[in-house]
């Protein structure tokens, strides 16, 4: 320990003590004021050089009123002088004043240190905790528990702010008190998991996203290790956002099978350009097995190809000029074309409407209708062949029957001018019977004439009278009737227009 006396100095009345003078002091006090033994004889507080003026004043106070009064003095001081801290005890001794000092230099400094260490833990606890109440994401610190083997079996939260508590969606007491599994029995083993344990051996922090089977909800997660036991995770419930994906998901995933599904054969083209900004092709992008059937190929093999690697032909019949216009105008466009090119022979009809980036296209295989049009044409004109032959058969027949039933006519009327007046009744209608076969024999060639020319002039309907339609049908199964003995009773039939 420093030790001084100092006596004092009194005015030329003594009356008023003007200073005070160092009698004493041992060598940790010459220490301490930085003096050698020589500087320190005579020297005053008035002149000692480790002094400043504002601290001289006080420290001669100081040493008057324990002077005077005898009451001791005990404090912590500073002498910028010197830099240096002291706890300082002064006392009345005899006819001066006794100063012992310890340096507390150096303790200070630790103090100090730790005064600056503790403000800044705690502006970091403010920041901290700032963050935590404040942040919208969910922060939380996880605390793992090991078995006599080091192997991770469980984990508890040990942190977590008010948003991190909303997420989760338990209460503060259960999720800061229960353990992973028994708040998540499902965690254990999930890829989450064996996330975390991988983070904690590396050190290298993930992000994942994870459903809650206990609640239902999606968390989106990064977490990163704080040190072989802890593990710190940031996190935001992407419930809402996650349950739209997988609806959008399930949606293109139906829209998929019903695109693959779909006898129509359907793709989606995006554009190819050279390095002047111009379309010179086109690449698949969807494909379904109708189109990639074509090419002999599943659609997997098709898409991200580019169209000219499996149907040359198409740049050159017709149909890129057709989707590269719909692509730079956005105008639908549709047409039938004939492809016939590397062993292929469809005859198609295409539609592309444009979609953002790229064109949807579906193509209408008519081959087989085609074909079938083909042969009805065939068909067609083979009958109408076999019509012509017909009218020209019918024709030739007509005419040539119409001269053996004249000389029937001739001869009848002859022999009946001849025969008349010798034929009984029985024989007269005989004879009249064969008239009347013969005049039905001309109408039915004169008939087989009409017929024949029918495809050749409209047809027009005209009034026929059943009665006499009947009439002549019961005249050609005259005969066929005698002989079975059938008789046939009709009523009164009216006039059709046909």
């Amino acid at each position: 320990q420093a030790i001084t006396w100092m006596t004092p100095v009194w005015d030329s009345n003594g009356k008023d003590i003007i200073d005070f003078e160092y009698a004493y002091s041992n060598r940790e006090g010459l220490n301490y004021l930085n003096l050698t033994p020589e500087q320190h004889s005579g020297l005053r507080i008035s002149t000692t050089p480790t002094l400043k003026d504002s601290m001289r004043k006080a420290i001669l106070e100081e040493l008057i009123n324990v002077y005077l009064t005898g009451t001791d003095v005990k404090n912590d001081i500073y002498n910028p002088a010197l830099n240096k801290y002291a706890r300082v005890l002064r006392t009345r001794l005899r006819n001066g004043v006794l100063t012992i000092l310890q340096e507390r230099t150096e303790e200070n400094r630790v103090i100090k240190k730790l005064e600056s260490q503790t403000r800044e833990l705690e502006e970091k606890k403010n920041l901290l905790d700032s963050i935590l109440g404040n942040s919208s994401n969910g922060i939380s610190v996880s605390r793992v528990f090991r078995d006599e083997n080091g192997t991770v079996t469980d984990a508890q939260t040990i942190l977590a702010n008010d948003a991190a508590v909303k997420y989760i969606g338990f209460p503060r007491e259960i999720y800061l008190t229960k353990r992973a599994t028994e708040i998540e029995p499902a965690v254990m083993g999930s890829p989450y998991y064996r996330a975390c344990i991988h983070t904690l051996k590396t050190g290298e922090p993930f992000m994942m996203q994870y459903e809650m089977q206990s609640t239902g909800r999606w968390l989106e997660l990064t977490v990163s290790r704080l040190d072989d036991d802890h593990l710190i995770q940031v996190f935001t419930d992407v419930t809402p956002i996650k349950e739209a994906q997988l609806q959008l998901e399930k949606a293109l995933s139906t829209l998929r099978t019903v695109f693959d599904a779909a006898k129509t054969g359907m793709f989606t083209f995006r554009p190819e350009y050279n390095e002047a900004g111009e379309i010179i092709d086109f690449r698949f992008v969807m494909v379904n097995s109708t189109i990639s059937n074509y090419a002999g190929k599943a659609p997997q093999e098709l898409e991200g190809q580019l169209g000219v690697s499996w149907f040359p032909g198409y740049l050159t019949n017709g149909e890129f000029a057709l989707y590269r216009q719909c692509f730079l105008t956005g105008e639908p466009q549709r047409t039938e074309i004939h492809y016939n090119n590397e062993g292929h022979d469809y005859y198609l009809d295409l539609q592309c409407v444009k979609l953002t980036g790229e064109l949807l296209i579906t193509v209408t295989d008519y081959s087989s209708l085609r074909q079938s049009q083909k042969e009805l044409e065939q068909t067609v004109k083979a009958l109408e062949r076999s019509n012509v032959y017909l009218e020209d058969f019918a024709h030739a027949a007509s005419h040539d029957m119409k001269e053996p039933l004249r000389k029937i006519h001739t001869f009848t009327d002859r022999l009946r001018e001849s025969m008349g007046s010798r034929m009984n009744e029985t024989e007269q209608k005989l004879f009249e019977r064969i008239v009347n076969a013969a005049e039905r024999m001309q109408l039915l060639v004169e008939d087989l004439l009409d017929f024949s020319h029918v495809s050749r002039q409209p047809q027009e309907e005209e009034a026929v009278d059943l009665n006499e339609k009947l009439r002549r049908v019961v005249a050609d199964l005259e005969l066929a009737m005698e002989e079975k003995g059938a008789a046939l009773t009709v009523g009164e039939l009216p006039v059709v227009q046909g």
